[in-house]
């Protein structure tokens, strides 16, 4: 009789992560909580009717199919890891809490008025705020790296959008969609003020101002994803070459086949390849500088900086974090590319 239990027991193990061992990835879903407010759902509505539009959402979709509304914490095991997830709540929301990243704190605050925000936040990079302040960042879906998921030979990616207030998803929001914007913080239309002081400190982007950079990439690779650079890239950067840039901004490609490979043979690569802000693998990052002297200076001293000299005896193909870096200069721009 107890071999017959154990048996069951077995079996049922095995039924239990059938579905999270998925050799191909499922639907990219746009959702929210299931008891998110009113304007939560309308906000992430806005974003699945842009779906055929937007180059975020395209490259995620990959041609694939698309799923909107309601994503809660108790759907089955590795449900939640085997797509691509774009997620929308306020910071207390379960989902937010469960899916959004360590860069960011949020903190409520008490007695404000119904038109005030109820949360204040800081973010790293880019300081302390109080007001109408939005909020995206990206990077590996954390309910891919489940105990429920045994082998999947691919990684996805989660998206979380939130903000101090309604005001704030809005123009994260609209940010999202405007600017392709993946990791940043974004100022809504209502007032914001600091919240102390740090030697980090930079203004949110305001939506629809995250600046063109004109890269090219090379044929087949589509856009993915942008990152408004934090403060600590543009100190690294006068560190490195005695100039300081006015804005960097990362732009992700991406083609097929780049986020696939089994975790223990491909992860570094497939998270370098990812949306993390500090994920450079099949990247440019564009910094403009104040004038084209500064920019061809600026430019002079990264070709000749050893670990950009380093990188270029690397082989991307390996998992590896070096990948080779090319630094060219186009009037007051500088990019670094990982590109091939």
């Amino acid at each position: 009789m107890r071999s017959i239990f154990t048996i069951s027991a077995v079996f049922g193990l095995l039924i239990c992560h059938a579905f999270a061992d998925e050799s191909s990835r499922g639907p990219l879903r746009i959702g929210f909580s299931p008891n998110a407010p009113d304007f939560v759902q309308r906000a992430a509505e806005r974003i699945y009717k842009a779906a055929e539009s937007n180059a975020v959402l395209k490259a995620l979709t990959a041609g694939g199919k698309v799923e909107y509304g309601k994503i809660g914490l108790d759907e089955e095991p590795g449900k939640l890891g085997v797509s691509h997830l774009v997620t929308v709540g306020m910071p207390d929301d379960p989902l937010t809490k469960k899916a959004h990243r360590f860069m960011t704190k949020f903190t409520p605050v008490e007695g404000t008025s119904p038109q005030d925000a109820k949360w204040k936040m800081y973010s790293f990079g880019y300081g302390g705020f109080t007001g109408h302040v939005g909020c995206i960042e990206s990077g590996a879906n954390p309910f891919r790296h489940s105990s429920d998921i045994w082998d999947m030979p691919f990684e996805t990616e989660l998206v979380t959008i939130t903000g101090t207030s309604e005001e704030g998803i809005n123009a994260a929001v609209d940010s999202f969609l405007k600017d392709c914007l993946v990791n940043g913080i974004v100022a809504g239309k209502d007032a914001w003020k600091r919240d102390g002081e740090t030697i980090l400190d930079r203004d949110p982007l305001e939506p629809g101002k995250l600046p063109a950079t004109g890269f090219t990439p090379p044929e087949g690779w589509t856009l993915m994803g942008r990152t408004d650079c934090t403060m600590d890239v543009r100190l690294g950067v006068l560190e490195a070459t005695r100039k300081q840039p006015v804005q960097a901004v990362l732009e992700k490609y991406t083609k097929p086949g780049e986020l696939d490979g089994k975790a223990e043979d491909s992860s570094m690569r497939v998270f370098l390849n990812g949306l993390d802000r500090h994920a450079h693998g099949n990247a440019a990052l564009t910094l403009f500088f104040e004038d084209e002297s500064a920019a061809r200076m600026a430019a002079r001293r990264l070709e000749s900086n050893k670990r950009i000299l380093a990188s270029q005896d690397a082989e991307p193909d390996k998992n590896t974090i070096l990948r080779p870096v090319k630094v060219t200069q186009d009037g007051v721009k500088v990019v670094l590319s990982t590109l091939p």
